[in-house]
């Protein structure tokens, strides 16, 4: 007799469909980018790396039509882009909203955040048409005014239609969701290090709970006696405790011993001695998550062991990180140069991403 086992096969990112909302969810519980942001928030290597990304792929601004105005705040379209690149380095992914003129033309380019866009539901071939977007999908009704679920509804710019917008004045207008796949939620950008992200996180709320709630170089005076009823016990615990922390390190406790005890009247107990309990681990980690984003170093101010990075170095490391973020750059600003296109007072070119430079300050002078 044979048994065969079924195996369930475990998605890393679940895309499930919700009728309640009509949405379909980012992850099972659809707050995937929620849950990835606030680990990264608490991880200084993950959050530097993050920065960095960003710093490399929004570079020095488009090379062109950079300071166009596109919306009533004000905003430039180097503006924008500074926006979307840090959900880019984050998510993976970026989104815009965009405001129409009767005749389908661009008229207006507002930044949103893609941690509060979702899909709407697919069609049979698992197609998306259209967006939502809530700014608390987390349901934290102290977040915002109003205790009701706002959900707005926005069809996708690359799938719209001459029909979207026949009546102007009642149109919402587009979103522009940038993914990697069309109609699939990306992984966040250090997704697959997530776990050493919250262990670096972890370590700090470690580090802080030891100094908070550890005995820091406490004397103990023992006391020749019995102690006598739950009073004097809950007291001497009582004690106990106010000898944590920091604000009560070299403090002296008074205990009560038999009459006949021979030891030390006075005992010093030694502060907590776990300072490289978890080095092992938090270097691992923080390996991990360098590897992941394939940062240099030197751009995360990490310096090598028994020295400084040079001029030299630094220099490579930027020519380095630039190459390996060019294909992303040439994403986004090819993106933007395809929907302005239909910019309301013509076609607008951005032309590409300008590369950072290593520059060394005062340099100039000296070459004078």
């Amino acid at each position: 007799m044979s048994v065969v086992k079924n195996r369930t096969l475990i998605k890393r990112l679940p895309q499930n469909v919700e009728f309640r909302n009509d949405i379909t969810t980012y992850g099972a519980d659809n707050l995937y980018p929620q849950v990835s942001e606030e680990i990264a928030l608490r991880s200084p290597i993950t959050k530097s790396s993050i920065a960095a990304l960003g710093k490399f792929l929004g570079g020095g601004g488009f090379s062109e039509n950079g300071d166009l105005v596109v919306n009533r705040l004000d905003q430039t379209l180097n503006d924008i882009l500074r926006f979307i690149r840090t959900d880019k380095a984050t998510f993976n992914g970026w989104s815009l909203f965009f405001n129409i003129n009767e005749i389908g033309g661009i008229t207006e380019i507002l930044p949103v955040k893609f941690k509060n866009v979702r899909y709407g539901l697919p069609d049979d071939f698992g197609r998306h048409k259209d967006v939502k977007v809530n700014c608390n999908w987390e349901q934290d009704y102290n977040k915002v005014r109003s205790k009701k679920e706002v959900i707005q509804e926005f069809p996708l710019w690359n799938r719209r239609s001459d029909k979207d917008f026949k009546e102007v004045e009642d149109f919402s207008g587009y979103m522009f969701y940038w993914t990697p796949q069309p109609d699939e939620y990306p992984l966040s950008t250090f997704d697959s290090v997530m776990d050493s992200a919250q262990s670096n996180g972890e370590i700090q709320v470690f580090e802080l709970s030891r100094i908070m709630n550890g005995l820091l170089g406490t004397s103990i005076f023992k006391h020749r006696g019995k102690i006598k009823g739950k009073k004097e016990k809950e007291q001497i615990i009582n004690d106990l405790y106010n000898l944590t922390g920091v604000e009560n390190a070299g403090s002296t406790m008074l205990l009560e011993v038999p009459i006949d005890f021979e030891g030390q009247i006075i005992e010093n107990v030694p502060a907590n001695n776990d300072d490289r309990l978890f080095e092992l681990t938090n270097q691992n980690s923080e390996a991990r998550i360098i590897s992941n984003f394939a940062i240099p170093p030197s751009l995360l101010g990490i310096q090598p062991s028994g020295g400084m990075f040079n001029q030299e170095q630094m220099k490579d490391s930027y020519t380095f990180f630039n190459t390996s973020t060019r294909e992303e750059r040439m994403s986004i600003s090819d993106s933007f140069n395809k929907f302005l296109l239909h910019w309301h007072t013509g076609p607008v070119s951005v032309g590409e991403i300008i590369e950072n430079e290593f520059e060394i300050k005062g340099e100039d002078l000296i070459k004078e």
